[in-house]
């Protein structure tokens, strides 16, 4: 080293008036620069620890997001199968009543189709009976009196004959 450098010179004579702790943070301080290298891998680091804090937030955000989602689409799913399954079964028990349906009409069809045959013979047994029935009043003579009348004929004349058989009776035990 030259000693004879006046920036030396000044600089021993005042490191002697300087306080040791001072002259540590200023010698630190002059070597700062060779420092820097980690200086800004550390602030490189800080802000990559920040960054990557904010990422996980993120993420933890989209998946929470992504996790609905696909809750949403289960229950989607779901509600459409079931609306699928509820109306195929619908569907089914309708086609089984529309199959009773169609055989009924065709059946009530078939007794349309056999209906002209089955109202001449019942025309015919109708008019048939008519017939007899008239022939049967023309055989009725008129009657006179009532029925009450005559069951109180009847009865008087039942009265008459018990009487008559009593006194008969009384006659022939004496």
């Amino acid at each position: 080293m030259d000693d004879s450098d006046p920036t030396k010179i000044i600089f021993k004579a005042l490191c002697v008036q300087i306080p040791a702790d001072a002259k540590e943070i200023l010698f630190q301080a002059t070597h700062l620069e060779s420092r820097q290298l980690e200086y800004q891998k550390a602030v490189q680091c800080l802000a990559d620890t920040t960054a990557h804090a904010q990422l996980k937030v993120e993420m933890l955000q989209v998946k929470c997001a992504s996790d609905e989602k696909h809750k949403r689409i289960g229950t989607l799913q779901s509600s459409v199968k079931q609306k699928i399954s509820y109306l195929s079964a619908k569907r089914e028990a309708l086609l089984a009543e529309l199959k009773q349906v169609e055989e009924a009409l065709a059946r009530a069809q078939q007794e349309e189709s056999q209906l002209p045959d089955v109202l001449r013979d019942l025309q015919q047994e109708r008019d048939a009976q008519a017939r007899k029935a008239l022939q049967i009043k023309k055989k009725l003579k008129p009657m006179e009196g009532s029925a009450n009348e005559d069951t109180k004929e009847i009865e008087e004349a039942n009265q008459i004959r018990l009487r008559a058989i009593s006194a008969i009776q009384t006659l022939l035990n004496l």
